[in-house]
């Protein structure tokens, strides 16, 4: 007799399955995973607008509209869509937008249906800002609410259809 040395087709589709459910599993983690990544690279380049934003309302008693009145290095993007009155331009990249603001004293960074903006200094309204880092989604949206809370997020309010939240600094 010879020996065998072949795998049968029976062992074969339960390692298919193994795999097929590891993957199931692990998918959605990665997901995850990603989005929280493609949040915390957007807060330095919204922190280091606040701080070109802070600059230039010293120097000018307003904040700025545009990127180039601003003292800030930041990645070429996509495309930049011009200001709207008191909303400044957007940049746009691949996987998030970073926009100046000029109202409200606040900067914004959006990625995968998450708002991201650091109340600046300057900022006095005695609205529901009672954090400096806020983030918020559609209360509609639950993989967006789910990714802020992974990354500490405390819900503050939920207010025309968003839940704000105050990240940790």
């Amino acid at each position: 007799m010879k020996n065998k040395q072949a795998f049968t087709l029976i062992e074969l589709l339960i390692v298919v399955l193994i795999i097929g459910i590891l993957a199931a599993v692990a998918l959605p983690q990665y997901k995850i995973a990603v989005a929280k990544a493609r949040l915390r690279s957007l807060m330095p380049l919204v922190d280091a607008l606040v701080t070109s934003q802070e600059s230039y309302y010293l120097a000018n008693g307003k904040y700025a509209l545009r990127f180039d009145d601003i003292d800030i290095n930041i990645p070429t993007p996509n495309s930049i869509t011009a200001s709207n009155g008191a909303w400044g331009e957007i940049a746009h990249y691949p996987h998030f937008d970073l926009q100046v603001i000029s109202a409200g004293g606040r900067a914004y960074g959006m990625t995968q249906g998450i708002s991201y903006g650091v109340v600046m200094d300057n900022y006095t309204s005695a609205d529901f800002y009672t954090c400096k880092r806020l983030a918020y989604a559609s209360v509609s949206s639950e993989f967006p609410n789910q990714i802020i809370r992974g990354l500490g997020g405390r819900k503050l309010l939920t207010a025309n259809g968003q839940n704000y939240y105050c990240l940790p600094e």
